[in-house]
């Protein structure tokens, strides 16, 4: 018998409990720990909630909550420090929001808000420092364009941080900040016109420049190296099937020190893609598992064992989780919860025990929001 399969039986073995507001499962990893994620009472709204983000948005020491929506306004929700949340009254269009992310964009020190939107330019709201929020009064990118989602950081090394978005209409773009918040369109053209293609930014080839790991509809996933000025070189790699469409984070999986992608594909399930010796070049670990998964997932260390698990969207189950044995093989530790219309996922501190908890941005009708609190014993 395989030892996966035996750590399947131990899981069946020592049962899953399950009731309407709470989960609990032990791990039976190495350090014997029980996961217990408790079910908030507390509903983030019930719409359609395609990205969350989250962030110590008013620097008062915890984690605040972003959740932009496509159906209804985003909404920022404000953290009292236990982890429960009021929703600000700030105004952020109403506007059919695609995806945000938050970061110091203007150089301030403070955490800002980059919105997607379909239904008017995208938009990059400052914070003062409060957590109240100014429009810079750019417009980034046009309606006609349908961003899908993005992704950021220092691609060009003059400490700011700047985007990738990729697009329903066009190809993916890289947008260049100026250091004060305000974005510039470069000329390259990443994807093929139509493909919406994830992505991920992580120094692949250990020379501390972001590399981007460019997914692809029907078609295999690329791999571009940063010469770290921002211009990004394309390898000859063409990684994972021709089939279905990707979704891609990066961490160290295995524990060599360095850069692997785990990539969830609609059709085939999850691969992972190991990095040789730092290279950037990525070897397949196996083959793909996990069926019928959706494109949201996270990498996140629940267990706090020093290994990234992984925590996947279900089209039937809902959401799993699957426990990391170190060296990057993964099993499902037994625990469902949640909903089969979890459509973004949040990884974070949020009641300030040390544990990463997770808020589950869903679709709507579905009774709201979720937040799922990390009891780690």
């Amino acid at each position: 018998m395989k030892s996966g399969e035996k750590l399947i039986q131990y899981f069946i073995l020592i049962g899953l409990i399950i009731t309407t507001s709470w989960s609990c499962i032990e791990s039976g990893d190495k350090t014997s720990v029980k996961i217990i994620f408790k079910e908030s009472s507390q509903k983030l709204g019930d719409t359609r909630s395609f990205g969350l983000d989250i962030n110590d948005i008013d620097l008062d020491g915890d984690n605040d909550i972003f959740i932009c929506n496509y159906v209804g306004e985003s909404k920022l929700w404000l953290n009292n420090g236990n982890g429960k949340f009021e929703m600000s009254n700030q105004s952020f269009l109403n506007s059919v929001a695609h995806d945000v992310k938050i970061a110091d964009y203007n150089g301030d020190k403070f955490p800002d808000i980059f919105i997607l939107y379909h239904d008017s330019p995208s938009k990059v709201y400052f914070n003062d420092g409060n957590g109240n929020f100014t429009d810079s009064g750019q417009n980034i990118g046009s309606i006609e364009e349908y961003p899908g989602m993005m992704v950021i950081g220092d691609v060009d090394n003059d400490g700011d941080v700047d985007a990738f978005i990729s697009h329903y209409k066009i190809s993916n773009r890289l947008w260049l900040n100026d250091g004060k918040g305000f974005f510039t369109k470069c000329d390259s053209e990443f994807g093929d016109d139509g493909d919406p293609g994830h992505m991920e930014l992580c120094d692949f080839n250990g020379d501390s420049f972001l590399d981007l790991f460019l997914c692809m509809t029907n078609s295999p996933d690329q791999v571009f190296l940063n010469d770290g000025k921002g211009n990004f070189i394309k390898t000859e790699q063409a990684l994972g099937s021709n089939t279905g469409n990707d979704a891609a984070m990066s961490k160290d999986i295995d524990g060599d020190g360095d850069i692997d992608v785990v990539v969830t594909n609609n059709k085939n399930g999850i691969i992972i893609w190991l990095n040789k010796d730092n290279t950037g070049e990525f070897i397949k670990a196996g083959d793909y598992f996990g069926e019928d998964v959706t494109l949201t997932f996270s990498l996140f260390d629940p267990d706090l064992d020093g290994d990234f698990d992984l925590i996947t969207s279900n089209k039937e189950k809902g959401n799993l989780l699957w426990l990391n044995d170190g060296n990057g093989n993964f099993t499902q530790s037994g625990l469902i919860f949640g909903n089969s219309r979890v459509i973004s996922i949040g990884c974070e501190d949020i009641d300030k025990d040390g544990d990463i908890d997770l808020v589950f941005g869903q679709g709507e009708g579905t009774g709201g929001n979720s937040i799922y609190s990390n009891d780690l014993k």
